[in-house]
């Protein structure tokens, strides 16, 4: 089967997945960014908590931007019971990259390179990495490899795009050909198939990391491990215990925001194509009929009254033709409202203008027509 990773897309909800869905070998934590002080907050607090994450395969994230803050944490984390830490270099945030973290030190080489050396000169851990290309260019790859290369990392995670482009475009899958043997790939992994025919392409490859592609497909390394695909009762089962497990930590209109953030990738759990057989039974979906048009110009403060149709029986059309329907009408197509001052005193004058009653409707319903 695939060796699967998890990026922390889960926060307080590892322990539900793991429960639930077999295929991942080991879940990462959200990033922690320590501080001089060694100081955490209460989310950090909560994640590095060894109750938090018993029983589950958790490896803790570390955002440093020198090496001395790393060990510091790594020395506590490794206190705390893990046995593995990962570098993040990866993370493109603004905030982040602004301080010299993440992906921001790979514009400067020189300042990676002090913080491997003393990383990987004093960690009390295996430390892997997971990577970007780059900065700006994917032309930095091959110098950043070279540099990677001179350290005893436990893994190379690699998202074939730099800083610059985020999560945008298609990730460059070509580089991945220099790659070290036994990398991570991570990236636009979505389906099973996506998996398994990255795999085939590129052997060097000992596993994948899942991120998105797990939100809106809880069962996803499951799968690609040869295991069963997600099934409707599976998904029902799992979103109703990640649910109550939230809710013990937020306010329920917090949970509901998570979890529709969750909901709006799980199109990606449907892989089969549309169905489109006359032997099979068939939904359609309309998705609005008709438009309306809105015109607009400078208009006089001086505004008339209109009438409006309030039709008392179904006026027919033919269903195959809409249009049928709206040729009953009388639009006053000629006379865009409003009018100008003088047309609408003319009116007046002429007792065009209701003020009050009903007449006929123009579409030849029958109906009443309410003037106001």
């Amino acid at each position: 089967g695939v060796q699967t990773c998890a990026l922390p897309i889960y926060r307080h909800g590892r322990r539900i997945h793991h429960r639930h869905f077999a295929g991942v070998r080991k879940y990462f934590m959200p990033f922690i960014s320590p501080t001089p002080s060694m100081t955490f907050n209460r989310r950090e607090k909560f994640d590095m908590s060894p109750e938090q994450n018993a029983g589950v395969p958790v490896v803790p994230q570390i955002l440093a931007g020198n090496a001395e803050a790393f060990l510091s944490l790594a020395t506590l984390l490794r206190d705390l019971g893990y046995a593995e830490l990962n570098l993040n270099l990866g993370c493109p945030s603004g905030t982040v990259t602004a301080k010299g973290k993440g992906s921001g030190l790979l514009r400067d080489p020189d300042a990676l390179h002090r913080l491997l050396d003393g990383i990987y000169a004093h960690a009390p851990l295996p430390v892997s990495i997971k990577t970007r290309i780059g900065w700006q260019d994917a032309a930095e790859w091959p110098r950043l490899l070279a540099l990677y290369k001179q350290y005893p990392f436990s893994e190379l995670i690699l998202h074939p795009r730099t800083r610059q482009e985020f999560y945008n475009g298609t990730p460059h899958r070509e580089l991945c050909r220099s790659a070290p043997q036994g990398f991570i790939y991570n990236g636009d992994l979505f389906r099973a198939r996506d998996i398994a025919d990255f795999m085939r392409e590129f052997p060097a490859a000992s596993g994948v990391m899942l991120g998105r592609g797990l939100v809106g497909n809880p069962a996803l390394a499951q799968q690609a491990a040869g295991g069963e695909r997600l099934t409707p009762e599976a998904l029902r089962s799992f979103h109703d215990d990640l649910y109550t497990e939230y809710l013990r930590y937020w306010p329920e209109s917090a949970v509901v925001g998570r979890m529709h953030l969750m909901m709006k990738y799980i199109c990606s759990c449907f892989e089969d194509d549309l169905v489109v057989n006359s032997d099979v039974r068939q939904l359609y979906v309309t998705l609005g009929q008709f438009s309306i048009t809105r015109l607009e110009r400078d208009v006089q403060l001086l505004m008339p009254a209109y009438d409006f149709c309030m039709p008392q029986k179904e006026c027919a059309g033919d269903p195959d033709d809409p249009c049928s329907l709206f040729q009953n009408f009388r639009f006053p197509v000629d006379a865009f409202f409003p009018p100008r001052a003088s047309d609408f005193a003319q009116a007046q004058g002429s007792g065009n203008v209701a003020q009050s009653g009903t007449s006929s409707c123009s579409c030849g319903c029958g109906s009443l027509s309410r003037r106001r």
